[in-house]
């Protein structure tokens, strides 16, 4: 077992022993590269996981869920502020002798209608802004599968672009070194046949 290995297990396997050993593992898996290459890998290997990061959350966020909680969350607010109004409503109709009258259902009737008036514009809000999340993260999503969609063709074709070079250096160093040769012969071919 490594060092970082034993400072793991010393730890407990804890957090700082395993970063330890991470670390350690991420260096010999990039052996025989130099450093640009070793960032470029390394900021891959960051990047991939915040990828996936961003696709699992992307794709948990239930945006009409939070849309109906805030409205149940209205819906309570309007029933407990609903109580406390009646409440009031009814210790000021004693005093104006409205409460045992159709008056004082008339009141009562207005604040509910009122408040039903208001919940409904506030679940209509809700709802709107659940469905305006919900086309952010249908937008995100193409967003996403887009870019890493682009990102693989251009791996590709960078790939078939080097592989082109590749294959043209070597016909140009053949393409040289056979053009040396023979003009090497022609010069021989050609000096010895003069003299």
């Amino acid at each position: 077992m490594s060092l970082f290995g034993r400072i793991g297990s010393a730890l407990g396997g804890g957090a700082i022993g395993s970063i330890l050993y991470n670390q350690k593992s991420q260096r010999d898996k990039h052996k025989g590269m130099n450093r640009v290459q070793r960032m470029a890998a390394e900021a891959s290997a960051r990047g991939g996981s915040a990828e996936d990061e961003y696709w699992n959350r992307i794709k948990s966020f239930d945006p009409m869920e939070s849309a109906r909680a805030s409205s149940m969350a209205s819906f309570e607010d309007f029933r407990e502020g609903l109580g406390e109004d009646i409440t009031s409503l009814r210790g000021n109709q004693v005093g104006r002798g409205r409460l045992d009258t159709g008056f004082g259902m008339e009141d009562e009737d207005r604040l509910v209608r009122g408040g039903l008036r208001d919940l409904n514009r506030e679940i209509a809000r809700n709802s709107m802004q659940g469905a305006q999340m919900q086309m952010g993260v249908n937008r995100d999503i193409g967003d996403y599968g887009e870019r890493v969609t682009g990102r693989g063709v251009d791996l590709l074709m960078s790939e078939k672009d080097r592989k082109a070079q590749e294959k043209a250096s070597k016909r140009a160093m053949w393409g040289q070194l056979g053009g040396a040769v023979l003009g090497t012969a022609g010069k021989a071919l050609a000096g010895g046949g003069g003299g």
